[in-house]
């Protein structure tokens, strides 16, 4: 068999016979809301249900001890220290299959060196709640050392995309490819929001939603072709989501440049069906950027919207250029695919609609179910030891906080509150905006 496997499978009946799995433990952070957790905690913990396979979701946050479950162990985006090292190593013990899950290049190096560059190309819009008092930098060396370790010690990893999965061979590890896809509710949401704007005329809405703040030098990189096509037709709108850098281009659009802040997953298929065009900039130079998956295409496509991404390994082996949305590589190919989406309702029409249908027939629960099965049965039979009649370990619930560690976190995150307003009063583009924000409101006023 081969040591990857593709997700593009028709649904099969589930009760059908799982070899040696009994069942999946799903560790986390316990965040379910942030996406990561959802995508490849909480929905593939669905699709095995779906087969009728006991599977479990375990917080290593949560204050109480956590009992072993099944013979599969799933670590997702979780390095090699504290309780997730010690859940490891109870797993190992206990004869569970050890299985690495992410959808990022979190165990190479250049994800460090990359993060770090565009953290810095905005340091101001970066998140202090994380902020440790350490430099960024070493931080993020850190992190790739964890999850590099829990990918060494696990038997193999479970990733979105092929190219993920190249990457985790090269480090001499087994990988299956289980690409992302809907929960049976966020495929119900999408289901009920259908394009009823006449696509013919009035405002045209292109959007962009961010994952977070890192993904600003993505969308630098396409602002100057949004500003010409903006100069060129008065009807065009951008609406950029998430705390975003708004490159200087775009300040000239006022009003015609909306910002909006994160919502709730519930509300998201809502809020992209507002668009006509859906955007999906990445740096195409960049190896940490090319594992991303087509998740952004799937989340438009559900609801009728087309994408226009930028042509990186993840959204090559899913979209079908010129048929379920555009591929581009120059900022010449974006001008032109957005030229094109703009002035042709027709073609958005028939990319989003063709996107939905595959995105329904390929990308839901119900079509991935069996997949995910197969490939976790394979995991447990591959890897998965007998555990000779022993009562599953228990991993001890963790240490309270004391009141020296919450007054630690306290004066870091004050700390990187106050580093962050600094670089920003040092930024001469941030005066820049208040003059140029305080000059509207005396025109207006």
């Amino acid at each position: 068999m081969s040591e990857s496997r593709s997700l593009l499978m028709e649904p099969t009946a589930p009760g059908l016979p799982t070899r040696r799995l009994t069942g999946a433990q799903f560790f986390t952070e316990g965040v379910m809301e942030a996406a990561c957790e959802r995508y490849r905690s909480g929905h593939m913990h669905e699709q095995l249900q779906l087969q009728d396979v006991c599977a479990t979701l375990s917080s290593l946050t949560a204050p109480q001890p956590l009992p072993l479950q099944g013979n599969v162990a799933v670590f997702n985006r979780l390095g090699f220290e504290g309780r997730a090292a010690q859940a490891a190593e109870a797993a190992r013990a206990y004869g569970q299959a050890l299985v690495y899950s992410t959808d990022d290049l979190l165990f190479a190096d250049e994800m460090a060196r990359q993060t770090t560059y565009h953290r810095n190309f905005r340091q101001s819009e970066s998140d202090v709640s994380a902020y440790d008092g350490t430099d960024f930098w070493q931080r993020c060396q850190r992190l790739v050392e964890n999850q590099r370790g829990m990918l060494m010690f696990c038997d193999c990893a479970v990733v979105t995309t092929e190219y993920l999965a190249e990457r985790v061979r090269e480090m001499g590890k087994p990988a299956y490819v289980i690409r992302n896809a809907m929960s049976r509710e966020m495929a119900a949401l999408s289901q009920k929001v259908r394009r009823t704007r006449d696509l013919a005329g009035g405002r045209i809405a292109l959007g962009y939603l961010s994952g977070s703040a890192t993904h600003s030098y993505d969308f630098a990189e396409i602002a100057p072709v949004l500003a010409s096509l903006m100069r060129k037709h008065w009807n065009v709108y951008l609406i950029v989501v998430g705390p975003m850098h708004l490159p200087d281009c775009l300040e000239e659009f006022g009003p015609r440049v909306r910002r909006h802040p994160y919502v709730d997953w519930r509300a998201l298929p809502g809020l992209i069906g507002d668009l006509d065009i859906n955007l999906a900039p990445l740096d195409m130079l960049v190896p940490f950027t090319h594992a991303k998956s087509e998740i952004k295409w799937m989340e438009a496509g559900a609801v009728g919207v087309p994408t226009v991404a930028s042509a990186t390994s993840g959204f090559r082996e899913a979209v079908r250029h010129g048929e379920t949305g555009l591929l581009v590589n120059t900022p010449q190919e974006w001008g032109k695919a957005l030229e094109d989406l703009v002035t042709q309702p027709e073609l958005r029409a028939r990319l989003g609609e063709a996107a939905r249908r595959e995105v329904f027939a390929h990308y839901t629960a119900d079509a991935r179910s069996r997949e995910a099965l197969d490939v976790f049965a394979e995991i447990a039979e591959c890897y998965a030891a007998s555990p000779a009649g022993q009562a599953p370990p228990v991993i001890p619930a963790p240490p309270e906080p004391g009141t020296a560690q919450r007054a630690a976190w306290r004066v870091r995150r004050a700390a990187a509150l106050t580093a962050r307003n600094w670089r920003r009063l040092a930024d001469p583009r941030f005066w820049s905006r208040v003059l140029s924000r305080w000059e509207r409101g005396e025109r207006d006023a």
